[in-house]
């Protein structure tokens, strides 16, 4: 998503905070921008990301990104292997009896095994950032891509994201960030569950025919003399073969802009597992220099 405005003003780029073709993007001080979510939707947006200072977490889509992974029947591989080792460990013991018992016991074993090791499975890798600006600006780029994937995966991604905000003024008093004159992630978006379609082992904004770049973590400066921490906390599965529920809507509007959103609990089961997706920012602009640290997972 991208959250982009300038104080008082919201502009989008793919998801307030991530997904530039996916991404969150940061764009200019006292701007909001998520791309692939929380901006405008452009030809590449998608979630949130902030875009030179703004904040969000989405996508902007892109050019196209294979996103396709090993692939092979594992099953099979596995199976004749583990039935291989099963008639000799059992012929070893039990002769032509216990080497037909090995082998259908090893093969039902090594099928399992190998089953296993060439699931599809969701992962992640940095494409962009992270990067930093004075006062709680970030920008943080991720790919999502499936591994084991071939021609027959298909599914959805579906990250849950939530936004904490602790950050105060000079005076100590507590700051809302994204209202009034300061910038920042607003926590009133969340939490939210977003989603990019896998079709064909390829990894989609959505359910359009733009190709998945980058989920972007992005924050614009929240504002001088303030110091704090927010937090983006994500964790992604991919659901094979899902057919998305009915809640999930393109909004066109942060936080995920060009990506399926929902703010309620969607109850997925049978995902592959999930992924966490975290940023942590801190900065002091009010006994130091503003200077923003960022730590992710």
């Amino acid at each position: 998503m991208t959250i982009g405005a300038c104080v008082g003003k919201r502009t989008t780029s793919e998801a307030a905070h991530r997904d530039d073709s996916s991404g969150h993007r940061v764009s200019s001080p006292g701007k909001q921008t998520l791309t692939e979510g929380l901006a405008p939707p452009s030809a590449a947006s998608q979630g949130h990301a902030p875009s030179g200072a703004s904040s969000g977490t989405g996508e902007q889509a892109g050019g196209a990104v294979p996103h396709g992974g090993i692939t092979g029947d594992g099953a099979l591989i596995g199976g004749a292997i583990g039935a291989v080792g099963g008639a000799i460990v059992g012929g070893l013991v039990g002769g032509v009896p216990g080497a037909i018992g090995g082998a259908v016991a090893g093969g039902v074993i090594g099928a399992a095994i190998g089953a296993a090791v060439t699931a599809p499975q969701l992962t992640k890798s940095t494409v962009s950032g992270p990067t930093t600006a004075p006062n709680g600006e970030f920008s943080w780029g991720a790919r999502w891509s499936i591994q084991n994937a071939d021609a027959s995966t298909n599914g959805w991604i579906v990250q849950h994201v939530v936004v904490q905000q602790n950050v105060t003024d000079a005076s100590s008093a507590a700051v809302t960030p994204g209202t009034g004159t300061y910038g920042g992630l607003q926590t009133a978006w969340y939490p939210i569950w977003e989603a990019w379609q896998v079709r064909g082992g390829q990894v989609f904004v959505g359910g359009s025919t733009s190709p998945h770049n980058a989920d972007t973590y992005g924050q614009g400066a929240v504002g001088a003399s303030t110091k704090g921490t927010t937090k983006v906390v994500g964790r992604a599965g991919f659901y094979p073969n899902l057919t998305l529920p009915t809640g999930f809507t393109v909004k066109n509007a942060a936080p995920a802009w060009s990506l399926p959103v929902t703010n309620s609990d969607p109850g997925l089961t049978g995902g592959t597992g999930g992924l966490d997706h975290n940023l942590t920012a801190t900065w002091d602009g009010v006994a130091g220099n503003g200077a923003t640290t960022v730590a992710t997972v």
